[in-house]
């Protein structure tokens, strides 16, 4: 019987018959990974190059422009005669879950990679290379390319978040981004919420275990990722050890079930918690997943704060350079503001909680893609502040989410239409701002000036008069109602567009 490496040895030359060969192309050279979370990207415009020592072994991406077509890889063992040869293996988007070929790669050698396989709908082939029969002590350098002018598509992914997997389901916030990559570090089970846009087009999880193998402090390698619908019913799950992957593909609009929501569980795997698995999650395509909030209310400095907030909502704001946005919520215990810096700005964002005296409690600075809690330990009425860093001009839309969790106390007055009617400039303007719930009578107070030619009535909240100058107008307003022996109140942005 033949030896496993003379076999390997036939299959690789048989593949090189099949590929046009080609040695490494001008242009960038860029290094190796250690796994498939931060594997050296190949194009056709750039080549790879590598020193092999001991056990260790490089990994390498070409992201494909159309899923199923794949380009040929080509290994060059520019090591000298006597030296080490090189074993080469091509995986398919699921990492070392799916192997399509193998190839052995003698010193001064070149030799080819590509899918025998057809039909496999990958949008990306990782290649691992690593020294085969070789002494720890010996160093074997090679490079890798595509076939020079070889047409590549684009990572996914624009950064990375440090989006936290929660305890439970309940707790899982902020719901993940599409086209984005999220790491964690499995220390207990993690639990993400996605919302899929609630059509008739698939969308897809992609899920990666990045720990690597041999990692002495890592005291359980392997997870299980777990995909569930709203009701928490299972769709799929499947254990995952180094360098293996994943993709659950969601469905279209599901009966039943408006929002879409669904959870993904990343959970230990044959061994107890808590250990130190590194992992990777990224949604996919960006269009079909969604962030659902609603606009923040707020005022442009703190006592002008809009509020009380709800608890349990997640709020949307878009930042303009240095210039803070102010709301306020009522405690009626411990309670905590969650905050993060969506992904797509340059800029850090800073979120402030000030106490009913204007008292710094708590305050964070988060860069782009970041989460972070800002903790109240009492009950009582707090400022929170959203805002760019100091000093930085944002490149792109700088946006923001937040949600109140914890003992937050309901809003008991509302505001019904926060955006009146249009006025027309030299004519006769009348509008009320509407009222639901506490105890009427309400009075009214404008914190700012309302349009020029317009006023507020204190104890009917009517705004009348004749417009003088168009523009588009918000000022906050105060609303108390007259329940005793303390009263509830509200302060909200109202809008009027004078045309």
């Amino acid at each position: 019987m033949k030896s496993l490496r003379s076999i390997l040895v036939v299959f690789a030359l048989a593949a090189a018959t099949f590929l046009p060969l080609s040695g490494a192309v001008a242009g960038t050279v860029v290094g190796p990974g250690t796994n498939i979370g931060n594997a050296g990207v190949l194009t056709g415009s750039n080549s790879g190059a590598g020193n092999l020592t001991g056990l260790s072994d490089d990994w390498w991406v070409v992201y494909l422009p159309t899923p199923g077509v794949a380009p040929d890889v080509n290994i060059d063992n520019t090591s000298t005669a006597g030296g080490c040869d090189l074993e080469a293996q091509l995986y398919t988007t699921e990492g070392t879950n799916q192997r399509v070929a193998q190839a052995f790669v003698i010193p001064g050698d070149l030799s080819g990679l590509t899918d025998l396989l057809t039909g496999l709908a990958s949008d990306r082939y990782f290649v691992e290379v690593t020294q085969s029969e070789c002494g720890s002590d010996t160093t074997t350098p090679y490079t890798i390319s595509l076939p020079t002018g070889t047409t590549t598509g684009a990572p996914p992914a624009p950064l990375s978040g440090n989006v936290a997997g929660s305890r439970s389901s309940g707790s899982a916030w902020p719901p993940l981004q599409g086209h984005a990559y999220y790491t964690g570090t499995l220390g207990s089970v993690s639990w993400y919420a996605l919302y899929k846009k609630p059509d008739s087009a698939s969308a897809t999880i992609r899920v990666q275990n990045t720990t690597l193998p041999g990692n002495a402090s890592t005291s359980c390698p392997g997870f299980t990722a777990t995909l569930y619908s709203s009701s928490l019913t299972r769709v799929s799950a499947i254990a995952m050890f180094d360098d293996e992957a994943t993709t659950f593909t969601v469905p279209g609009q599901r009966a039943g079930d408006p929002q879409d929501l669904y959870y993904l569980q990343v959970s230990a795997s044959g061994c107890d918690l808590p250990n130190t698995t590194v992992y990777t999650v990224e949604t996919e395509p960006a269009g079909e997943w969604l962030t659902p909030s609603q606009a923040l209310p707020f005022g442009t400095w703190r006592l002008g704060g809009a509020g009380p907030l709800p608890g349990g909502v997640t709020f949307g704001a878009t930042l303009a350079p240095g210039a803070g946005k102010w709301s306020y919520f009522t405690a009626s215990g411990a309670a905590t503001v969650q905050v993060q810096n969506l992904l797509g700005t340059s800029c850090s964002v800073s979120a402030q909680v000030d106490n009913s005296a204007g008292a710094k409690v708590a305050a964070a600075t988060l860069a782009a893609g970041h989460v972070t809690g800002l903790a109240v330990g009492k009950a009582g009425s707090y400022y929170v502040s959203l805002g760019t860093a100091a000093g930085c001009a944002p490149k792109a839309t700088a946006t923001a989410l937040m949600k109140l969790s914890g003992g937050v106390r309901a809003p008991v007055l509302h505001v019904l239409n926060p955006r009146l009617k249009t006025g027309v400039v030299r004519r006769a303007y009348r509008c009320t701002i509407g009222m639901s719930g506490g105890k009427k009578p309400y009075t009214f107070g404008a914190l700012s000036a309302l349009p020029p030619g317009l006023r507020l009535a204190r104890t009917t909240g009517v705004v009348t008069g004749t417009p003088t100058k168009a523009g588009t107008y918000t000022f906050p307003v105060v609303v108390n109602d007259s329940a005793k022996p303390s009263h509830d109140s509200t302060t909200m942005p109202i809008t009027i567009v004078v045309t």
